[in-house]
C-alpha cells in the first residue's frame, strides 16, 4: 500500500548505516515529494482517528475483505459491520486493546474468540481489554458465549441481541455489567442471572422463549425491564417482581397475561402506579382508586385463577 510504502522510506531515514541510508531516503522521497507529502498528511490524520465505523457494500452479506487497522493507533470507538472476522483474522487490533472503549461487532463472527483472543490461534496468551466498558455483538448469530468474554474486565454494557443464545455462562468480567441486552436469543429462564451479573440495572430480553421472572428478584438495583414478547402467562411472576425496589419501568406485552382485559390495571395494583408499563403511566380508569383499592385483592385473585382468566 501507499502508507507502506512511506513507512518504508521512512525507515531508511532511521536506519543507522549512516550518510548512505540517508541518501537512499532522500532520493526515495524526492522521487515525488508531492506524493509524499500528501501521504504524510493523511497517516497523520489517521492517527488522530479517535472513532471509525467500517460498513461492507453489500445487503447484509459478509465481506471476506481483510481489514487492517495498523493505521488507527488512537482509536477509543470502533464498530464493524458485515465483515468476516472468522475467517479472515484483522490485522492491528491487537495494539488497539490496552485503548478501546466502545466495541460493536455485527454480522461479523461465528466466535467471540476469533475477535478477543486472536492469540489463541497462535497458541499464546490472550491479552485482556482493560478499558472496554461497551460490547456489542448482536446479529452474530452466535450460538454460545466463550471464554474470551472474560478478557474484558471493565464491562459496563453487554449487547447479544439477535443471536441465537439458549444460555448465558458465567464470566468475571460479568460481575460489574449494569446493562444487559439480550433480547431475540432462544433463552428459556434468567435463573441465575443475580449470580452473573449481581449489579445489573437495565435488562433488556424481548424476543425469547422465557416463561418466568425466577430470578430477576434478588437483582434489587433494577429499574429496567423489557420482558415483551415472551411466554409469561401467570400473574405470580410479575408478584415476583415487588421485590424490586428500584424497577421504574416494566414491559411485558406480548406476553399471554397481557391478553387478559385487566392486564395494566393489574400491574399496576401489584407493582405501584409509579412504573412506566409498556411505556406509559397509568391512564384514565388506571389512576382511579378502584383498582388502587380493590387491584391487591384482584390481582391476588387473577394470581390463583390465571389459567382461566387468559383462555
Amino acid at each position: 500500500s501507499r502508507l507502506g510504502l512511506l513507512e518504508r522510506i521512512q525507515a531508511l531515514r532511521k536506519g543507522r548505516a549512516g550518510q548512505k541510508t540517508n541518501l537512499e531516503w532522500l532520493r526515495a522521497y524526492a522521487a515525488d515529494i508531492r506524493d509524499f507529502q500528501r501521504l504524510e498528511a493523511l497517516r497523520d490524520f489517521l492517527l488522530s482517528v479517535q472513532g471509525l465505523r467500517l460498513q461492507a457494500a453489500g445487503t447484509g452479506k459478509r465481506d471476506p475483505t481483510p481489514l487492517n487497522f495498523s493505521p488507527f493507533r488512537a482509536l477509543t470507538a470502533l464498530e464493524i459491520h458485515d465483515a468476516d472476522l472468522s475467517t479472515v483474522v484483522a490485522v492491528g487490533l491487537e495494539p488497539l486493546k490496552p485503548r478501546l472503549e466502545r466495541l460493536t461487532v455485527c454480522n461479523s463472527l461465528e466466535a467471540l474468540k476469533h475477535l478477543l483472543a486472536p492469540e489463541l490461534a497462535r497458541e499464546e496468551d490472550p491479552q485482556p481489554w482493560p478499558r472496554l466498558v461497551l460490547a456489542n455483538f448482536s446479529g452474530n448469530h452466535l450460538q454460545h458465549l466463550d471464554d474470551s468474554l472474560g478478557l474484558l474486565p471493565a464491562l459496563d454494557t453487554v449487547i447479544l441481541s439477535r443471536n441465537r443464545l439458549s444460555a448465558l455462562v458465567e464470566l468475571p468480567s460479568w460481575m460489574g455489567i449494569a446493562t444487559l441486552d439480550v433480547g431475540f436469543n432462544d433463552l428459556r429462564s434468567l435463573e441465575g442471572l443475580s449470580q452473573l451479573c449481581p449489579r445489573l440495572e437495565s435488562l433488556s430480553a424481548p424476543g425469547n422463549a422465557l416463561r418466568g421472572t425466577s430470578g430477576l428478584e434478588r437483582l434489587g438495583r433494577l429499574h429496567y425491564i423489557d420482558l415483551s414478547n415472551n411466554l409469561v402467562g401467570d400473574w405470580e411472576e410479575v408478584e415476583r417482581l415487588k421485590e424490586l425496589p428500584a424497577l421504574r419501568e416494566l414491559h411485558l406485552g406480548g406476553n399471554p397475561l397481557s391478553c387478559a382485559s385487566t392486564y395494566r390495571a393489574t400491574v399496576f395494583a401489584v407493582l405501584g402506579g409509579a412504573i412506566v408499563l409498556d411505556g406509559s403511566s397509568p391512564r384514565g380508569g388506571e389512576r382511579q382508586g378502584s383498582w388502587q383499592q380493590g387491584g391487591k385483592r384482584l390481582a391476588k385473585k387473577l394470581a390463583k385463577t390465571s389459567k382461566d382468566v387468559l383462555r
